[in-house]
């Protein structure tokens, strides 16, 4: 997460802000979680890396450790009972309350999840998200980094995360 990152290099937003040349609003969002950093430009990636030291793939990784945490907690839900995944992503807001923060990649990653859920157990779709089934992230979108190391067209991807241009091979590797 971005906001653990800048306390392990003792910068504060400002001083990011000043440092990458990229405007306080927008860092203070993506600090504050209420803007996605997967939705950044990678010119902005770029500047906000070089502020802090670090290459474009530490900082990803670096702050990408946050959705791959909220992935994995995801995919032990789903280990556990895929209904009790399914009643987990409704009964705490997941989608709804990620998408209205701006961090599309995690609300809509859960929405991929419910949906694929649901038609796998031969459940209705929720309607209360038929809003954001229109939406899609603006760039592909690999949850983890060994998935877009090995992309390729020859790979199955769940269409349920397709749809949100979201390329997720499987759902039951929780470790």
């Amino acid at each position: 997460m971005l906001q653990d990152l800048l306390v392990r290099k003792d910068i504060n937003i400002r001083q990011l802000s000043i440092k990458s040349g990229v405007g306080y609003n927008y860092v203070y969002k993506l600090v504050k979680g209420k803007s996605d950093i997967g939705n950044c430009g990678i010119n902005t990636a770029k500047k906000l890396a070089n502020a802090l030291d670090l290459t474009l793939d530490e900082f990803y990784i670096e702050v990408e450790e946050s959705f791959l945490h909220f992935r994995s907690n995801i995919h032990h839900k789903i280990k556990e009972s895929e209904d009790l995944a399914i009643i987990y992503i409704l009964n705490n807001d997941i989608i709804s309350s990620n998408i209205q923060k701006g961090n599309y990649s995690k609300g809509l990653y859960a929405l991929a999840t419910l949906d694929f859920l649901c038609k796998k157990n031969g459940y209705d779709l929720v309607i209360d998200y038929d809003d954001y089934r229109s939406l899609s992230l603006k760039c592909a979108f690999y949850p983890t980094a060994l998935a877009k190391e090995t992309a390729n067209e020859e790979k199955k991807y769940i269409p349920e995360f397709l749809k949100y241009n979201i390329y997720e091979e499987e759902l039951d590797d929780a470790c």
